[in-house]
Formats: C-alpha cells, structure tokens, sequence
C-alpha cells in the first residue's frame, strides 16, 4: 500500500500557499527510501521537460509507516493549459527498491486557478497561386544572383 494524501484534500494553490499532506506506506520489508517530491512536468507537443522543485526524504523508513510533508508552492511556473502544451503540477511519494509511486495533480498559480491560453484560429485558406503578403515581402529583400 502506497498512499499520498493532501491536506484538506486540497489541489489549487496560489504562489507562496503551503501545501501539506501525509504519505503512508505499507510494505513486507523495509523500503530502501521513501521520497516526497514537489513536481511539474508538460505534455503536448515538442518536448516533454520536468522539474523537481522540493524533496523530503524519510530517513531509515520502517515497513510501514506515515510522514507528514510540506512545501510553499513557487512563484512560477504557473499551471497552464494550451492548445500546444500543458504545464502540471505534481505532488508524488517514491518508494525504493520497486519505485512504486502515489501522485496527486495540483494546480499552483494565482487565485490557484490554472491559466487557460487562448486558442489559436488557424489561418484562412488561400486559393490556389494566392501568395502570402508576408512571405512575398520577405522574399523581396532577399538579393537576387
């Protein structure tokens, strides 16, 4: 049993919030480590990038056993939704030698509400031999050979 559990239940944060929990686990064995981490990651299109932010560690973790954690929620990056890509927050348990992990997605950002980017129209169609003015202007200082 792996469980990470927010305070309150609590998933929206603004920048400088403390965002407390517990993680509780529950193995046959001691775990190698037991660690809480502070995450943000993005999906969509191009790369993916992630950062942990802040960690705590528990020290020699029995077979079972509870930790209470806290972390203030950073200035930035805001938790943003796009067309392109997303920006999400994470708060996660590690448990080592089989790296099972709990995570439990949050929001950090003003108001503790996630920026939603605006939609992008996709340009009108052109009709067949229509040049882009953009492009015919760019193509007018290239020098000719």
């Amino acid at each position: 049993m792996l469980q990470l559990v927010l305070a309150e239940n609590r998933t929206t944060f603004s920048p400088g919030d403390t965002i407390a929990g517990t993680a509780r686990w529950q193995r046959p064995e001691a775990p190698g480590h037991v660690e809480i981490t502070l995450v943000w990651s993005t999906s969509g299109k191009g790369n993916v990038d992630s950062e942990v932010v802040a960690t705590a560690t528990v020290a020699n973790p029995m077979p079972s056993g509870e930790h209470a954690f806290r972390f203030t929620a950073p200035a930035e990056p805001h938790s943003f939704s796009g067309q392109l890509i997303t920006l999400t927050w994470a708060v996660e348990v590690h448990v080592d030698p089989d790296e099972e992990i709990d995570h439990v997605e949050i929001v950090i950002a003003p108001g503790g509400r996630a920026i939603e980017l605006p939609r992008i129209a996709p340009p009108p169609p052109r009709l067949p031999g229509q040049e882009d003015s953009f492009l015919k202007k760019l193509l007018s200082r290239v020098p000719q050979r």
